[in-house]
């Protein structure tokens, strides 16, 4: 997956959104972020708020079209007067090449990698979760929140080599089983609301209940069930998303039996996951130095 964020010389660990109009208000076409070779066409450049190493923009000046979109790629060379590349800062950085959740090896139980991860999840699983709700327009109870960590800790999704720092929230969504989502409720500002909300209305058993926050209820003595599951993560160009599916599961119809009342490719805000994620490790920092 080629970058979709970009970061600057005035705070290089701060992501930002890659489209052209936020880079030139974000650089002010200063000439440091401007290269020209002989009679090459000039190359623009920017910082990746990972491991702030230099990145290349490809497709800048270019009618924009579902093939040839803007993205940022790193480039392993100095570039005066902006960034130096180093080998182990983009070997290490997570937006060096993404992958598909579904591909690529484990690695190592108790390696550098693994830990590493894995004390970030820890560190900032709140904002993982806040995250998640917000990709999915969904609220989970306690249940269900225990339910998609008991299922990432069973695979010990840490260990892959796909799931990285900047794709946890899809990678827990990506490894839970169907949950339930009764007793869950809506994301009231959510630009999904009116999409899940039609999709419940269409089941037969369930509906949204206004007066108790918004809250997944059912119908009395029913013995159904309304499952979220989730399929296809998917990177390609500058674009990842997971494919989000609610069901409305009938046993008395058969164990495998359920109605499909909603699909939908679903994605998050990475510059923001990264800045509240950023945010919340300088806070640690400082109470580590001071208090």
């Amino acid at each position: 997956m080629a970058m979709n964020v970009f970061s600057t010389i005035d705070n290089p660990t701060w992501a930002i959104e890659l489209t052209e109009d936020n880079y030139i208000r974000k650089t002010g076409r200063d000439q440091r972020y401007v290269r020209q070779k002989g009679a090459q066409r000039k190359a623009r450049y920017a910082l990746c708020p990972k491991c702030q190493g230099p990145i290349m923009l490809i497709n800048y000046i270019i009618p924009q079209t579902e093939t040839e979109v803007l993205y940022g790629k790193h480039v392993q060379y100095n570039v005066e007067g902006l960034a130096n590349y180093s080998q182990h800062a983009y070997e290490n950085c997570p937006l060096k090449n993404p992958l598909r959740i579904d591909k690529g090896k484990r690695r190592a139980p108790g390696s550098a990698g693994a830990r590493h991860l894995l004390e970030f999840i820890k560190q900032h699983l709140d904002i993982i979760f806040s995250t998640m709700e917000e990709c999915t327009g969904i609220r989970f109870n306690k249940t269900a929140r225990q339910h998609i960590v008991r299922n990432f800790a069973a695979d010990k999704a840490w260990e892959y080599e796909s799931v990285s720092t900047n794709n946890t929230p899809y990678a827990f969504l990506y490894f839970s089983e169907a949950i339930d989502l009764y007793g869950c409720r809506l994301v009231t500002k959510s630009k999904l609301n009116q999409e899940i909300r039609q999709c419940i209305d269409n089941s037969t058993d369930f509906r949204i209940n206004i007066e108790r926050y918004s809250s997944i209820t059912r119908s009395r003595n029913s013995g159904k069930s309304l499952r979220l599951f989730f399929s296809n993560h998917t990177v390609s160009g500058s674009e990842e998303n997971i494919k989000m599916h609610i069901v409305e599961r009938d046993p008395s119809q058969g164990h495998d039996f359920y109605t499909t009342l909603l699909e939908k490719k679903v994605s998050f805000d990475q510059a923001k996951f990264i800045n509240t994620c950023g945010k919340r490790s300088q806070i640690q920092e400082l109470a580590a130095q001071y208090l």
